[in-house]
């Protein structure tokens, strides 16, 4: 996921509206991501995501159907 220069830190990383640094939450793992200019790099391309509310409560809804 590269985001362009318009994309802030208050931003849901998946769906991509503003709710607040506040108000998002971690994702339990990272991606590596070499083109990624937005986010801070942890280690060798790793970077660390951030969603919104909603798109966590969608990701764990998919994960108890598999």
């Amino acid at each position: 996921m590269s985001y362009d220069k318009t994309h802030t830190e208050d931003d849901c990383d998946k769906c991509l509206r503003t709710v607040g640094k506040i108000n998002l939450h971690k994702l339990s793992f990272i991606y590596k991501d070499y083109n990624d200019k937005i986010h801070p790099e942890l280690h060798n391309g790793y970077r660390q995501y951030y969603v919104c509310s909603k798109c966590l409560a969608k990701d764990e809804r998919i994960k108890q159907n598999r």
